[in-house]
């Protein structure tokens, strides 16, 4: 009886504090807290009507807040926002599946896995450039996120997930060994050490490719037991 009412009071709140936010642009001081009430409007929406729109809805809108926040109050660290960015696409392709494997779809459609690939990406990626042009410890950062998305995709049965945790700690691990020493010499290198280097990395590379082709068989072996171990995994 009262849910109509109610409900249209509270989106024309949620709407006017909008406008009086936008209003007082560019002090985007109300900007934030003003989302925070319209993601709480959503998610409401989204659990008493099961609208998936409404629930996809909440996390950008979270999102967004953050995002109008951090660009006034913080700077310097670009994971300030595209952390929340990664997890918010993760949030919403976890929705999205929760939706297709209701109707008995499909949960893993192409599209939903690349945008599960890109909120990855989001996650680590501005880690990965500030732990070569920086600091050490982005690419422990980057590795103890690679973990989580290894525990994350263990605990949800997606081996998609845990293949691209180890790709993430793997590459972290690559940074810190060859990446950061490599970018901190370079500016040194100049003339005859630079040609000297570019070969020392080519061979390098070709002693890396034996290995790999050695290891073959025992990457083979390993894949194939993750394949057996994981058989009833997505």
């Amino acid at each position: 009886m009262w849910r109509g009412p109610v409900f249209t009071l509270t989106t024309a709140s949620a709407f006017g504090g909008l406008a009086v936010a936008t209003a007082q642009l560019p002090d985007t001081g109300l900007i934030p807290p003003t989302l925070l009430v319209c993601a709480a409007l959503a998610a409401t929406v989204g659990f008493s009507t099961r609208s998936l729109l409404a629930q996809t809805m909440t996390p950008v809108l979270v999102c967004t807040a953050w995002l109008s926040y951090a660009a006034e109050a913080l700077s310097g660290h670009a994971q300030w926002f595209t952390v929340p960015i990664g997890l918010t696409i993760l949030v919403v392709v976890g929705l999205l599946r929760k939706d297709l494997r209701s109707t008995g779809a499909d949960p893993a459609p192409s599209e939903v896995v690349l945008l599960e690939h890109s909120g990855i990406a989001f996650l680590v990626g501005a880690t990965f450039v500030q732990a070569v042009t920086g600091w050490l410890g982005y690419a422990a950062l980057a590795a103890g996120i690679g973990i989580a998305v290894v525990a994350w995709g263990a605990l949800t049965r997606v081996r998609r997930r845990v293949v691209a945790g180890v790709v993430v700690v793997v590459i972290a691990a690559f940074v810190v060994l060859v990446g950061i020493p490599l970018a901190q010499l370079m500016p040194a290198w100049t003339g005859a050490a630079l040609w000297t280097a570019i070969a020392c990395i080519g061979l390098l590379a070709i002693v890396g490719a034996t290995l790999l082709e050695q290891g073959r068989t025992v990457v083979r072996h390993g894949i194939a037991g993750f394949r057996q171990m994981t058989a009833d995994w997505e």
